[in-house]
């Protein structure tokens, strides 16, 4: 778990390492399964694009982009590359590129996304 010059540190500091409880373990997943689901690239919308200014309209919250997502209110809209549909899980929202989302079944499938969430927040 800690390596002689972590061990000995902590000893000198007087600090005990607490145990972690079987419920706080990993769920099953192997450490190289979460490494591949959390270096997946993803990105904040470009703010200027015509679909996210819609977008933007719709949902009447101020936006923040931040590195990795654009937050709309409680609403964090990731562009996920790699993805070929639109995804809703609680307050996270995956997108493939702006530019794919311009197909109408992706476009529909993003609008019932959104209207999904924002009508779930009423």
């Amino acid at each position: 778990m800690f390596n002689a010059s972590q061990r000995q540190l902590l000893k000198v500091l007087g600090i005990q390492p607490l145990r972690l409880k079987a419920q706080f373990q990993s769920s099953g997943k192997s450490a190289s399964e979460d490494l591949d689901s959390s270096s997946s690239i993803q990105f904040c919308p470009d703010l200027n694009h015509g679909l996210v200014q819609d977008v933007l309209a719709f949902c009447q919250q101020q936006p923040v982009a931040a590195e990795k997502a654009l937050l709309l209110g409680t609403l964090h809209w990731s562009i996920q590359p790699e993805l070929t549909a639109c995804q809703l899980s609680e307050h996270q929202l995956l997108t493939p590129e702006l530019a794919t989302l311009a197909s109408t079944a992706l476009k529909r499938q993003l609008w019932q996304c959104l209207s999904r969430y924002f009508d779930a927040a009423d």
